[in-house]
C-alpha cells in the first residue's frame, strides 16, 4: 500500500511537469527538471523541497526501508510546492 501511494505520488508530479513544460521531453530526468525550472526561474528553495519530495517517493517504492514520513504531510508539501511552481510558470 504504500508503495503505491509513493509511486502514484511521484507519476502524478512527472505527468504534471510534462504537461506544464512543453519544451520538456516525455522521459525528463532530475537534473534535467532542475536545469529547466532554473532556467525558468523557479526558486531555489523550491527546486529543493520538489527534489527531496521526489526523492522520499523514490525511497518508500525501491527501499525496503521503514520511513518515517507522514503521508497525509508528504502528500500536502507536494501540493504546495506544485502551486508555487505552477504561480512562476504559468506567468
Amino acid at each position: 500500500e504504500n508503495k503505491i501511494f509513493y509511486k502514484e505520488l511521484i507519476r502524478s508530479m512527472w505527468s504534471y511537469f510534462q504537461d506544464r513544460l512543453p519544451d520538456s521531453h516525455l522521459n525528463m530526468n532530475k537534473p534535467e527538471l532542475v536545469a529547466i525550472l532554473d532556467r525558468k526561474a523557479v526558486k531555489p528553495h523550491l527546486i529543493t523541497r520538489l527534489m527531496t519530495i521526489i526523492y522520499q517517493c523514490e525511497t518508500g517504492i525501491y527501499a525496503n526501508a521503514d520511513m518515517n514520513v507522514v503521508k497525509s504531510e508528504l502528500l500536502e508539501d507536494a501540493a504546495e510546492v506544485l502551486s508555487s511552481i505552477d504561480k512562476i510558470l504559468v506567468v
